[in-house]
């Protein structure tokens, strides 16, 4: 694993929940960031959102130049 941390929480339709040490966040979006728009859906355009936080309600949109690579 890239991120021994990093963990799969939870998948609800299009959205995922990762845990991971905060120190591993950026790196965590990095690697999201990079395997979520891998997929060809062809003329359909592709948007990631990151988010971070404690708990779902709480949780805060990461800058896409935070984790842009």
């Amino acid at each position: 694993a890239e991120v021994p941390t990093a963990g799969l929480c939870l998948t609800v339709h299009d959205s995922v929940m990762i845990e991971c040490d905060e120190d591993d966040a950026v790196r965590v979006a990095k690697i999201l960031k990079r395997v979520m728009l891998r997929f060809d859906l062809g003329d359909v355009p592709l948007a990631v959102e990151i988010k971070k936080g404690q708990r779902w309600g709480s949780m805060e949109v990461m800058a896409p130049e935070t984790y842009a690579e």
